[in-house]
């Protein structure tokens, strides 16, 4: 997926709009004064695009096209400049009116937008990098040292169009409400079949960082966001 540097100024200029500089009288972590920018995260967010389908990433390159182009004024009744153009309290009037706008598209792109700067601001994390706002957060972050792992009396089978199972109850999906659901069932003697459709995970497999996690275990890697 290739962005040009014009679309990447526009896209961080937003993304610093969602999490700005703002002045605190005490600041010893510097909690207040850091930026989205700081954190890179619109770098980290065209990351995860770039890793989407074809149509999806193009939906992105649309969106960063129109916040790198004077035009963007039209979709809010703003000055005729792009998102890099614009002064910070102008950005924030105008993810004001997309979040109420009666374009359906805007709306979803303020939603977009919003959800995975907030998200990749203060729940992204590595092996590598260690997260700067878990300090001020008082969060400690994922556990370290070997963790220990269960046992589980269940069958994997990935099954096939024309496959018949006997069971005598169905549960669809294995989240938090499915799994405990089939797990109360199986320890009352029923025999449950849990219909998923994602990947099966043990308990070593979670490595307790949000974003890692959330792009594992949900679809489109967390990305989906409703019309409105």
């Amino acid at each position: 997926m290739q962005i040009s540097e014009k679309q990447l100024y526009a896209f961080r200029a937003v993304c610093n709009a969602i999490v700005p500089s703002l002045s605190a009288e005490k600041d010893d972590l510097g909690y207040w004064n850091r930026t989205a920018s700081d954190f890179q995260v619109a770098e980290k967010i065209i990351q995860v695009v770039a890793t989407l389908s074809a149509d999806e990433q193009r939906d992105f390159i649309k969106l960063l096209t129109l916040l790198s182009l004077p035009v963007l004024g039209l979709t809010w009744g703003g000055p005729l400049k792009s998102a890099d153009n614009l002064t910070p309290q102008q950005l924030e009037k105008m993810l004001q009116r997309w979040s109420h706008s009666l374009v359906p598209d805007l709306r979803e792109a303020f939603g977009k937008i919003k959800k995975l700067c907030g998200l990749y601001y203060f729940g992204y994390s590595s092996a590598q990098e260690t997260n700067p706002n878990w300090a001020a957060l008082g969060y400690a972050g994922p556990m370290t040292g070997e963790r220990l792992t269960t046992k589980h009396n269940v069958t994997i089978k990935n099954v096939t169009n024309n496959q018949i199972l006997d069971c005598d109850v169905v549960v669809v999906g294995s989240g938090a409400g499915g799994g405990l659901i089939a797990a109360e069932l199986a320890m009352a003697g029923q025999k449950v079949v849990v219909v998923e459709k994602g990947a099966h995970f043990e308990e070593q497999d979670f490595t307790q960082r949000e974003v890692e996690m959330m792009q594992a275990l949900y679809e489109h890697k967390a990305l989906i966001t409703s019309k409105d």
